[in-house]
């Protein structure tokens, strides 16, 4: 990988791997033709229940298969000397990258250790979106049509939210309820494994899943939730 300022085209910095062959992604197969960067993503509905569930059965199989492989503790994994694979450093999250990149969040105040329980990270997690609401308070996208008072009340509904999710975390006896292992395993988790990522041949079989960047070990409830992309679209848009 090269920086921007290394290469004659100035076009870095840019990965080099093998190519996959494929005809398309299934996210460009989910989606209602026509769609434009503005407008929410729709399902397309011409695909037809037995198609449908066909596709998503594909892409069940994959989290399936992360799910198997488990780790001690939560965090990035390196393979070691002896050719196995270990949690070396800690995790570094698709949120991790975007606060720092695009939200103002210096990078010394991301964690910095890997977590041997679940409710450990959540609280590391806690903390960080208050800092992430901290360093960005200022930065807004303000565009005409939108009033200041739908602004002020977007931002107060980040700041309750995230103080809530604190409160949560930290109550031992309420935690309970929804973290259910706390000690482990700790199972593979990609934050961006999206059905964009995932490349279909003529069959629409699956030819290859790209972006791994953003893999860890991760709390077994993520694993256990229902995948975000069900809605075609990130929670935050």
């Amino acid at each position: 990988m090269k920086q921007t300022t290394q290469t004659p085209s100035r076009l870095g910095p840019f990965i080099i791997m093998s190519y996959i062959d494929h005809k398309q992604s299934m996210g460009d197969l989910l989606e209602a033709p026509g769609y434009k960067g503005e407008q929410s993503r729709a399902l397309n509905l011409e695909l037809g229940p037995l198609r449908l569930e066909s596709l998503y059965a594909k892409l069940a199989k994959v989290v399936l298969l992360l799910s198997t492989f488990s780790f001690a503790r939560i965090g990035s994994i390196a393979k070691t000397e002896d050719s196995s694979w270990e949690v070396l450093d800690r995790s570094l999250s698709y949120s991790m990258n975007e606060i720092v990149q695009l939200g103002t969040l210096p990078r010394s105040d991301l964690p910095t250790t890997t977590y041997d329980k679940s409710s450990s990270y959540f609280e590391a997690l806690a903390e960080l979106h208050i800092l992430h609401l901290k360093s960005q308070r200022n930065e807004a996208h303000i565009t005409p049509d939108v009033e200041t008072s739908t602004l002020a009340d977007d931002f107060r509904r980040r700041f309750v939210a995230r103080f809530l999710f604190r409160k949560l975390v930290y109550d031992r006896e309420q935690r309970k309820n929804w973290i259910t292992h706390d000690d482990g395993p700790f199972p593979l988790w990609c934050d961006d494994f999206r059905p964009e990522n995932v490349l279909l041949d003529e069959a629409e079989d699956i030819a290859g899943v790209v972006d791994w960047e953003f893999t860890y070990t991760a709390p077994v409830e993520f694993v256990h939730a229902p995948p975000w992309w069900l809605l075609l679209t990130k929670p935050e848009d």
